[in-house]
């Protein structure tokens, strides 16, 4: 299940609590996901918990684009959050982990779940998505926010023949 979080999340560009703090009445639109929830970890337990608001407490509306959708009908509706293995919700930890575990096994140096972020936002920006449109997707009030998340995600030839292009 967590694997199937990480996957779905290279296409929702959320943060990673707000990942596993979603519900299947979330997604209730056929076309997007409403992001209202997250999970925080308690400094002083160490234990993870849901809370009713984002880090911005602001609500938010993800495009839920076909792959996502595909993803989602793979998933059982056996609770009310979407990514629960033996009837309990995942945490943001057990994403962390599959991350770990990936890297490792391809040998390479271990991103962080907030790498998906970026990648989500650099990619909707090399494709000509408005700047203000993934400021909004990724919930930030500032576009300087935005803009520091994004970075050339294009291979040398796709970005020369994109400049080629354009002049």
């Amino acid at each position: 299940m967590a694997f199937l979080a990480v996957k779905i999340n290279f296409v929702l560009g959320l943060r990673v609590g707000e990942l596993v703090a979603l519900k299947w009445e979330d997604c209730k639109e056929q076309s997007h996901i409403h992001i209202v929830c997250e999970e925080v970890r308690n400094q002083e337990t160490n234990l993870y918990h849901v809370v009713e608001h984002t880090k911005t407490n602001r609500d938010r509306y993800v495009i839920l684009v076909p792959k996502a959708t595909a993803i989602l009908e793979k998933i059982p509706k056996e609770g009310s959050y979407i990514f629960m293995r033996s009837e309990e919700r995942i945490t943001s930890r057990q994403i962390a982990y599959v991350l770990e575990k990936f890297a490792e096994r391809q040998g390479a140096r271990t991103k962080s779940t907030h790498k998906m972020r970026k990648t989500y936002a650099s990619n909707l920006n090399a494709n000509g998505v408005p700047l203000d449109c993934i400021r909004e997707m990724l919930g930030h009030s500032n576009l300087s926010t935005t803009l520091e998340y994004i970075y050339n995600p294009l291979t040398e030839k796709e970005t020369y023949d994109l400049i080629a292009k354009a002049l």
